[in-house]
């Protein structure tokens, strides 16, 4: 039984994965430290949806014997212009900061933009900072977090259509589907080229089975 005002979805997956959810602009922070260590990560990443939200990190020093506190603020603003989109993030830590590692490495992933595509600066008490790339499968920017300062960082890109989304999912599920390689290859760059939504649709469903087409096409 669905909720008043829910939705059913039908969610693809590997055999070798679990779908997750997120809502547009939510924050998620995943400790990058090797164990299973409950103190204060020194390696921290936050993985950003594009949105806009706000999440609240809290870290103590119970660990140290210490009541102390320090919370890091994240907001996330979402905007769209004639030269394209802008995600930005801003950060700032209060209370007792000293319970923050003074070494701590700060990654921000970018989960729905493209590394490739997007371009990232980073603000530090209002000055950009020199940072070298970072290459994950999504946007990502690393720098040391100084938790004095205040942090504003800007994501660039352009909005994907319709229709890019559609040949990532196209590509995706393909990727992994058990149909013959050669096939499914040369469909692939025919449908590379077509730059009409009706006409990918079209020769989509000419191209492959109904049971990958339907997958494919259960979002849209």
């Amino acid at each position: 039984m669905i909720p008043a005002g829910g939705v059913e979805k039908t969610l693809l997956r590997k055999l070798d994965s679990i779908p997750v959810l997120a809502r547009a602009g939510a924050i998620l922070p995943l400790s990058r430290d090797k164990g299973n260590s409950v103190a204060n990560p020194t390696n921290l990443d936050i993985c950003i949806f594009t949105g806009d939200g706000s999440f609240s990190l809290y870290e103590d020093g119970l660990e140290d014997g210490s009541d102390a506190l320090a919370v890091t603020e994240f907001k996330t603003a979402y905007q769209e212009g004639a030269n394209g989109a802008l995600q930005t993030v801003t950060i700032l830590a209060s209370g007792d900061t000293s319970v923050i590692p003074a070494d701590r490495s700060l990654r921000l992933l970018f989960k729905n933009l493209d590394w490739d595509k997007t371009e990232i600066t980073v603000y530090e008490d209002g000055k950009p900072m020199t940072l070298p790339l970072s290459l994950t499968d999504s946007a990502a920017v690393e720098f040391a977090f100084d938790a004095s300062c205040t942090y504003k960082v800007e994501a660039r890109f352009t909005p994907k259509t319709k229709l890019d989304v559609l040949k990532d999912r196209t590509l995706d599920i393909l990727m992994h589907s058990e149909s013959e390689y050669y096939n499914k290859t040369q469909a692939w760059r025919e449908l590379l080229k077509i730059e009409d939504l009706t006409e990918f649709v079209w020769t989509l469903e000419r191209s492959f089975s109904p049971v990958i087409v339907e997958k494919i096409l259960e979002s849209f």
